[in-house]
């Protein structure tokens, strides 16, 4: 994919960090898009995956199956907090 390497990125990436070490975090995100690609796609394959696994019918015949939703939702929830650092 061809991105504009000069996007801003999540100030997360770069709180608590000195000016030069901030320019180059950004530097770095900003220009390693194959590399924030595939962990897009693999962040979004393991959400499709946990997704499926909560309306698995095989699931709710377990006797703890309420904790194995929680723990699947955190999952997901998890991943979605990894995939908003990443810049669009």
């Amino acid at each position: 994919m061809d991105r504009d390497r000069n996007k801003n990125i999540d100030s997360r990436w770069t709180q608590g960090l000195s000016k030069e070490q901030s320019d180059l975090i950004k530097k770095l995100v900003n220009s390693n898009n194959l590399v924030l690609d595939k962990l897009r796609q693999i962040c979004y394959n393991r959400s499709v995956e946990l997704k499926k696994k909560l309306v698995s019918e095989s699931n709710f015949s377990e006797p703890n199956w309420a904790v194995h939703q929680a723990y699947v939702t955190g999952q997901i929830q998890d991943i979605e907090w990894i995939l908003s650092l990443l810049p669009e």
